[in-house]
C-alpha cells in the first residue's frame, strides 16, 4: 500500500478508537516519508498514545514532517526548538518555524510569533510584526494577545500610540475571555 493509502486507512482506525491497528499503518506511511503520518506520529510519541512517550522521537518525526514540507508541524516543531524538549535548543529556527506557520496560516503560532517578536527571542525585535500577530492571535479569540496588543497601542509600540485602540482591545479582551482586568507587562 501506498503511504497516502496506509496513512488515511490508518486515520480510519484511530477515528474508530483502533489504534493497535492504526500504529504499525502510520508507522509505514511515516517511515516512507508521508509528512502527515510522521507528524501523526510525532503527536501519538509525544502524548503516549498507543506507544511510550518519547519526546525525542516526537521531535524527530516533527522535523522529517517539516522537512517533508508538511506545514502542520512546523509550530509543533517549533515549540521544541524554542523549549529543547526532544531536540536541543534553537530559538532562531524556532522564530523562523514559529512565523513559517503564522504566515501558514497555523492560529496556534500567531501568538507564539508575536511573543518572539516583541521580545526578541531567537530573532531581533520587531514590535510591528508582533503587533500584526498580537492582532491575528486576538482575533482568533486569544483574550491574552487582545490584552497584549492593548498594552501596545497604549504605549505606542510598533505604531501610532492610540488610547482608543487600547481601550477598543482591553474591551475585545474582556469579551473573549468573560472577565476583568488587564494586565501590565
Amino acid at each position: 500500500m501506498n503511504p497516502i493509502g496506509s496513512y488515511r486507512k490508518a486515520l480510519r482506525f484511530a477515528n474508530s478508537s483502533q489504534n493497535s491497528a492504526a500504529l504499525p499503518l502510520l508507522e509505514s506511511a511515516s517511515e516512507n516519508g508521508y509528512g502527515p503520518a510522521q507528524y501523526a506520529l510525532g503527536t501519538w510519541y509525544l502524548h503516549g498514545v498507543s506507544v511510550e512517550i518519547n519526546v525525542k522521537r516526537a521531535a524527530d518525526l516533527f522535523e522529517k514532517s517539516v522537512r517533508s514540507g508538511f506545514k502542520g508541524a512546523m509550530y509543533d516543531y517549533a515549540v521544541c526548538l524554542e523549549t529543547g524538549n526532544g531536540v536541543k535548543k534553537n530559538l532562531a529556527q524556532a522564530s523562523k518555524l514559529y512565523l513559517a506557520a503564522a504566515i501558514a496560516r497555523d492560529k496556534s503560532a500567531y501568538r507564539s510569533i508575536a511573543r518572539v517578536a516583541y521580545w526578541g527571542i531567537g530573532m531581533d525585535r520587531d514590535l510591528r510584526l508582533a503587533r500584526k500577530y498580537y492582532r491575528l492571535a486576538a482575533l482568533s479569540g486569544c483574550a491574552d494577545s487582545a490584552e497584549a496588543l492593548a498594552f501596545m497601542y497604549e504605549n505606542g509600540e510598533g505604531g501610532l500610540r492610540s488610547i482608543q485602540r487600547a481601550d477598543e482591545w482591553t474591551a475585545y479582551s474582556k469579551q473573549c475571555s468573560g472577565q476583568g482586568k488587564r494586565r501590565r507587562r
